[in-house]
C-alpha cells in the first residue's frame, strides 16, 4: 500500500525551480526590451485585420485568465478527478497569488492602457514616446484605482501562467497544451488593446516565478504538500 502512494506522489514532481526561475527573469528582461517597442508592436496588430477564426479563438482563450475560468477547472476536477481534489488548494495558489501580487504593483505603478489613446470613433492617437504611457497624473494621490491607469503588470497574463504551471503539475502530460493556452490568452490582452506587450511579459514572468515556487515543497509549497498528505485516503 505504501508503495503504491509512494508512486502515487512521485507522477506529482514538479519541474525544477530553477527553470521556473530561468524562464522568470527571461521574461523580465523581454518586458524591459519590449517597453521600448511598446507603441510600436500594438500599432501592428490590430485584430480586426486577424482572420475571423483565428480572431474568434484568441479572444475566447481570455476565459482561461479569468476567475470564471479558473472556478470551472477546479469544479470539473473536483467532479471528474477525486484523486486530485487534495491538490487544490495548490492549484488555487498557482492561480491566485500572481494576479493579487500583480493587482499590487498596479496600485502604485500607474500606466495607461492602449485604449485610453482611442477617441469616441475607436480611432488610437499614439503618444510620440512610450515613455509618455508611464506619464500619468493619478486623480487620487495615495493609490492608483483608475482602470484606465491599471496597465502594468497584466494580471491576466499573471494568472493564466500561474495556472497553467499549476496544471502542469497535477498533470504533467499536459504542459504543452496549458503552455499554449497561456501564450494565447496572453496574446489575446494585447491585441484587444488591453495591455502593452511589455506589460504582459511581466504578467507571464510573475506568473512563473511565484507559481513556480508554489509547486515546490517549500515555503506555502510545503504547507500546501502537508495538507495534500493529511488528505491523501490509503489505497486498498
Amino acid at each position: 500500500m505504501s508503495a503504491m502512494i509512494a508512486e502515487n506522489h512521485n507522477q506529482l514532481q514538479p519541474r525544477p525551480f530553477l527553470q521556473h526561475i530561468g524562464i522568470g527573469i527571461a521574461m523580465l528582461v523581454v518586458g524591459i526590451g519590449l517597453a521600448f517597442f511598446d507603441i510600436a508592436i500594438i500599432s501592428q496588430v490590430n485584430s480586426d485585420n486577424w482572420p475571423g477564426d483565428l480572431r474568434r479563438i484568441v479572444k475566447l482563450s481570455e476565459i482561461f485568465a479569468h476567475g470564471f475560468g479558473v472556478a470551472l477547472i477546479v469544479l470539473a476536477i473536483w467532479n471528474l478527478n477525486p484523486d486530485r481534489r487534495r491538490h487544490l488548494v495548490r492549484l488555487i495558489s498557482c492561480a491566485a497569488f500572481p494576479p493579487i501580487t500583480a493587482h499590487l504593483i498596479k496600485l502604485f505603478v500607474p500606466r495607461n492602457r492602449p485604449t485610453s489613446y482611442f477617441d469616441h470613433l475607436l480611432q488610437p492617437t499614439w503618444p510620440d514616446s512610450n515613455w509618455q504611457t508611464w506619464l500619468v497624473q493619478v486623480q487620487e494621490a495615495t493609490w492608483n484605482v483608475e482602470y484606465q491607469t491599471q496597465s502594468f503588470p497584466s494580471a491576466h497574463s499573471a494568472l493564466v501562467c500561474g495556472l497553467a504551471i499549476g496544471l502542469s503539475f497535477l498533470y504533467p502530460r499536459g504542459r504543452v497544451l496549458f503552455l499554449c493556452v497561456a501564450i494565447l490568452a496572453s496574446i489575446q490582452r494585447v491585441i484587444f488593446f488591453a495591455h502593452w506587450p511589455s506589460d504582459v511579459a511581466v504578467g507571464c514572468a510573475l506568473g512563473f516565478l511565484i507559481a513556480g515556487g508554489l509547486v515546490q515543497n517549500w515555503g506555502i509549497g510545503y504547507l500546501c504538500g502537508r495538507l495534500e498528505a493529511n488528505r491523501e485516503k490509503p489505497v486498498a
